[in-house]
């Protein structure tokens, strides 16, 4: 499995489980779209480092979403 499939599968999961946090009783959320935001987080600066400099023709950056 490539980094880029990784990054974009971390990303969904972050995404799916905001989704899910909001169906919870009030209160429960909050823990949930915490980790949801650091899993984001991660998911970007993963992208950040395995861009490629400006001018390589090896196809880009890594953008999941």
């Amino acid at each position: 499995m490539s980094v880029k499939s990784l990054i974009h599968d971390l990303y969904g999961f972050a995404i799916e489980l905001r989704r899910l946090a909001y169906t919870m009783p009030g209160g429960v959320e909050d823990p949930l779209i915490r980790l949801s935001e650091r899993m984001i987080r991660r998911a970007q600066q993963q992208t950040a480092e395995n861009e490629l400099p400006a001018g390589d023709d090896r196809g880009g950056s890594v953008r999941p979403w």
